[in-house]
């Protein structure tokens, strides 16, 4: 048998059988068309199923290719009505389907209760498809078995017309179908379109019922269908979610045209990423909806939108989020699950949603500090473009508790951020993107930890932050760099800034500010404390109060993807205009231990700015005290004093400082030796002409200075308080109006004056001490007119020299040959009871 103008066979058979019942009729009457036909074959082969083919409409998920294939049937004639069965069978019948390659068994049983040329209607009620097939994948093999219950269409095209033009199929009428398939790629074509094309795809199979209707040969509003599958996903993108659930096509009539919609609804469902296998989401209840209008000119509709949410997931590890930071992010998640729900809608080329985060157990890094604790994140999606222009997650809010590796000595991490603006553009790297990424973020929250700003601090100036407060932002970026006009204010009520060795805390304001230009912008940090208090780093005790603490450091070069700058490159300046020091005792541990001197009480005033470029440093430091009382040796000392520090060219790695032009005054001074003898209104001055100063506890000092003195009582009662000729040497020794210089060392332990001469009146005075472990020691010459004296100190005990006391004190002096000293052995006078 040969198909219409196909000249190869359509099929052969070994038994063919035709029978006609023709109506009664004379040799003057035309022949008439026969009232009943039958036509029977049995064994038939079909060469070549492809050339069904023809017959497909052009949407048809499927293409024969070819393949051999038996074909039992019959077909019934009565009263212009054609009825028949067709049972076609192939064991490697070849053809595509759904894009895929396949070659397998196929039969279908193709039942035909009606036909009627002349009424165009046609009936396939009861046809059944069965197939099974492996594919050239090493897929599990593909099965399906679909039964038409109903299927009565009519047609508004003749019967010729539709056999001269195959695969146009121009019918209306309403089909039944339920079976099972294996493959849901058929709706594919409807999802090709979403996301620019590139698509959203099903797999998996399972028991179908549908309840189609037809209008011009296209699915019209009424239709159904409906898929129960245990193994049923969805691939999104890089993504691909699966699970147990069901699927639901259909077809609406909204008031505003046709509408097809397809729903995916999966329980206990996961979600990983296709890329590298990472799982995103477990056990999650999770619905997906595509909607779209039919299209005349594709035969199939168009996705126009695609909604999907999921309740009750789980993330089992938060770390695969990392890859969805940028390179410069300053935070990274190492372990830890999370729970969450949310929801994404697609329409045309633009996304929005939201998603939650709950996550417990959350390990990572902040600001290179280890964290681990509770974090809640509420994304608000308000605009995505897919082509990756734009990306707005205005009204996101960030929630975060966590332990750090200082959880000792701080609080707990505890920040809340809401981003009221976070609009951006091109925010993906890309090597396709039309402008750079850019963006602007403004945030509003609480942040109880702002340690985070260490990581842009000068490390070398010893400055870091920390304390609580509520934080503003206003950012604006380009790539990674802050553009300025970028700024962050943070209104604390416990804020400390560290500098140096000490902590300023207090109630205060933190503004920081990118400026200069886009092409190289600068940062400027400014911290301002009212009222503060000041401590030194590991110390509870706070040394000084005092109001209007100030705490500056700017950078010319600030790009936060270049890491911290070096040194060199910030200059921070500290003020603390206005402190007043509650007790000088506190500063006894910048002096040395047991070298006899020592603060006793006091209040002070202190004013203080210090200036650090890079690695050096300079200051000014003035001390004020009022009141004041110290003891050097054992003469108490209670008075007025002022010290003013001017450092210059410091050092900071050494803390070493040029001290030059420094100044100590003491005013008003009463004096009272061991014995209770007092003296009022002494004062002095000690200027430093040159010296170096290394800021440690205790303070190193080796410096120049210049001298000057009410008298000289002082330095001679250090000399001659054990001396029994203590009150007539103390009377002959004590000369108004002292000028003069000497050398002073401080270091751990001692207090060394070194080449002194002093000079008043008719008196010369050279004295070389050493103050250590409270006991003195040293020589002192003294020169009245024409007569001399020198005065040893060792052992606890004064001695008097009057024979070349010049030559001896010389001699004693470090440094001095010890033959010199060896051939001239001291003579001491230790008779002179009393003298004039």
């Amino acid at each position: 048998m040969h198909l219409g103008e196909l000249p190869a066979p359509f099929l052969t058979s070994q038994h063919f059988r035709l029978s006609a019942t023709l109506p009664q009729a004379d040799l003057a009457t035309p022949p008439r068309e026969p009232e009943t036909a039958s036509l029977h074959w049995e064994g038939a082969e079909v060469p070549d199923v492809s050339v069904f083919a023809r017959y497909l409409p052009a949407s048809a998920p499927f293409a024969l290719h070819g393949g051999r294939a038996g074909l039992d049937g019959r077909l019934d004639y009565r009263d212009g009505v054609v009825s028949g069965d067709f049972d076609l069978a192939g064991s490697e019948v070849e053809l595509d389907l759904l894009g895929r390659r396949i070659i397998g068994g196929m039969h279908l049983a193709l039942r035909l209760p009606e036909l009627d040329p002349v009424g165009q209607r046609l009936d396939l009620s009861g046809t059944r498809l069965q197939v099974r097939a492996g594919t050239s994948a090493d897929d599990a093999p593909l099965t399906s078995d679909l039964t038409l219950h109903e299927a009565r269409l009519a047609a508004n095209t003749p019967l010729e017309v539709l056999i001269a033009r195959p695969g146009a199929l121009p019918l209306d009428g309403r089909l039944v179908v339920s079976g099972r398939i294996d493959q849901l790629g058929f709706l594919d074509p409807f999802l090709s379109d979403v996301l620019e094309g590139r698509g959203l795809e099903l797999e998996g199979g399972g028991d179908l019922a549908a309840r189609l209707t037809l209008a011009q040969g296209r699915l019209s509003p009424g239709s159904r269908l409906r898929v129960e599958s245990d193994d049923l996903a969805a691939r999104l993108l890089d993504f691909r979610a699966g699970g147990r659930g069901r699927l639901v096509a259909e077809w609406l009539d909204t008031g505003e045209g046709d509408v097809a919609r397809i729903g995916i609804t999966l329980e206990e469902a996961g979600m990983h990423r296709r890329s590298d296998g990472a799982r995103l989401l477990e056990g999650a209840n999770l619905t997906l909806t595509a909607q779209g209008r039919p299209t005349a000119a594709a035969g199939r509709p168009t996705a126009e939108s695609v909604a999907l949410a999921w309740q009750d997931a789980t993330l089992p590890d938060v770390a695969v989020l990392n890859r969805y930071l940028p390179p410069a992010a300053p935070f990274a998640l190492s372990r830890g699950g999370a729970t969450t729900h949310g929801q994404l809608s697609i329409e045309g080329d633009g996304a929005n949603g939201t998603l939650r985060l709950a996550g417990h157990g959350i390990a990572g890094i902040l600001f290179g500090e280890a964290i681990e604790g509770e974090l809640v994140l509420d994304l608000a999606l308000r605009e995505a473009r897919l082509d990756g222009s734009r990306l707005d997650l205005s009204g996101t809010r960030l929630e975060l508790q966590a332990e750090t590796e200082r959880a000792e000595q701080d609080q707990r991490l505890r920040t809340v951020l809401v981003a009221r603006q976070a609009r951006f553009a091109h925010p993906l790297p890309s090597t396709d993107r039309r402008g750079p990424r850019s963006g602007r973020l403004m945030l509003e929250g609480m942040v109880n930890r702002l340690g985070f700003l260490d990581a842009f601090l000068p490390e070398a100036h010893g400055l870091s932050i920390r304390g609580n407060g509520r934080l503003e932002a206003d950012l604006q970026l380009r790539d990674e760099t802050l553009l300025p006009g970028s700024r962050l204010r943070v209104d604390a009520d416990d804020l400390e800034a560290h500098f140096l060795d000490h902590v300023a805390g207090g109630r205060g304001t933190l503004d920081a500010r990118i400026e200069g230009e886009a092409t190289a912008p600068g940062a400027r940090l400014e911290l301002g404390l009212p009222r503060f208090d000041l401590t030194r780093q590991g110390e509870a005790q706070a040394h000084l109060e005092g109001r209007h603490f100030t705490l500056e450091t700017t950078t010319p070069d600030f790009r936060m993807n270049a890491g911290r700058p070096p040194a060199e490159a910030f200059t921070t300046r500290i003020g603390l205009p206005i402190a007043e020091v509650e007790d000088l005792g506190l500063y006894n541990a910048y002096l040395p231990d047991s070298a006899g001197l020592e603060l006793l009480s006091g209040r002070a005033s202190l004013e203080t700015e210090l200036v650090l470029e890079g690695m050096r440093a300079r200051g000014d430091l003035t001390l004020q005290a009022f009141g004041a009382t110290l003891r050097l040796a054992d003469q108490h000392l209670a008075g007025d004093l002022r010290l003013e520090a001017r450092l210059r060219d410091g050092d900071l790695a050494e803390r070493r400082f040029d001290a030059s032009g420094s100044r100590l005054r003491l005013d008003n001074i009463s004096r009272e030796d061991a014995a209770g003898r007092r003296d009022a209104g002494w004062w002095a001055r000690l200027d430093l002409e040159e010296g170096r100063l290394t800021w440690s506890r205790p303070l190193l000092l080796d410096a120049r200075l210049g001298l000057a003195m009410r008298d000289s009582g002082l330095l001679a009662g250090l000399f001659i308080a054990g001396a029994r000729e203590r009150d007539w040497l103390g009377r002959l020794l004590t000369v108004s109006g002292i000028r003069g210089s000497a050398r002073v060392r401080l270091d751990d332990d001692s207090l060394q004056l070194r080449d002194a001469r002093l000079e008043g009146g008719n008196l010369t005075l050279l004295a070389d001490l050493v103050m250590r472990d409270e006991t003195l020691a040293g020589a002192l010459y003294a020169r009245l007119g024409s007569l001399g004296l020198g005065i040893a100190l060792e052992d606890g005990e004064t001695r008097l020299r009057l024979r070349a006391p010049r030559r001896w004190y010389e001699e004693r002096l470090p440094g001095h040959d010890a033959e010199i000293l060896e051939s001239s052995p001291p003579v001491w006078h230790e008779a002179l009871e009393t003298r004039p």
